[in-house]
């Protein structure tokens, strides 16, 4: 992944202008509620399987459409066949520490690097489009690339 390309296709294109900003915000808002509805939802999104609860892309593209309408258009969820392997597995782990340390872990490009090692070989902060408060996260946006 090339960040600095990303960076700077992000500030030419979308911080600079405000039509951009409001797209942003916009994808992000939609992505904050579909999160917050997949926590929630149960089958049929959410289907049994040996290793616990595994997402139905068929249900999921019902019930949220299109990914993005710049990636290629993905069949009708009625006659839905998988041509790549997805995996989507949902799991369930409590952690013992306040809200706020969770929100400061995925605001901070270092930690977040560091914790979800794992998972995540490069993190870079693209864009801030919106701030926070001293010590406040509520209200703030940033766009990332994570590979």
């Amino acid at each position: 992944m090339d960040f600095e390309r990303e960076r700077n296709l992000f500030v030419s294109v979308s911080v600079g202008t405000e039509a951009y900003k409001i797209k942003i915000l916009d994808l992000a808002i939609a992505a904050m509620n579909e999160l917050a509805n997949m926590a929630i939802e149960n089958e049929p999104l959410w289907h049994p399987c040996i290793a616990g609860r595994i997402l139905n892309c068929a249900e999921y593209i019902k019930k949220f459409g299109q990914v993005d309408s710049h990636f290629p258009v993905l069949p009708n969820a009625e006659t839905y066949t998988n041509p790549l392997q997805t995996e989507a597995p949902r799991e369930t782990r409590f952690l013992a520490v306040q809200p706020v340390h969770i929100v400061e872990l995925l605001m901070n490009n270092d930690k977040y690097s560091h914790v979800l090692s794992n998972m995540v070989s490069k993190a870079k902060v693209l864009g801030v489009l919106s701030t926070q408060a001293q010590g406040d996260y509520n209200g703030a946006l940033q766009v990332m690339a994570i590979e």
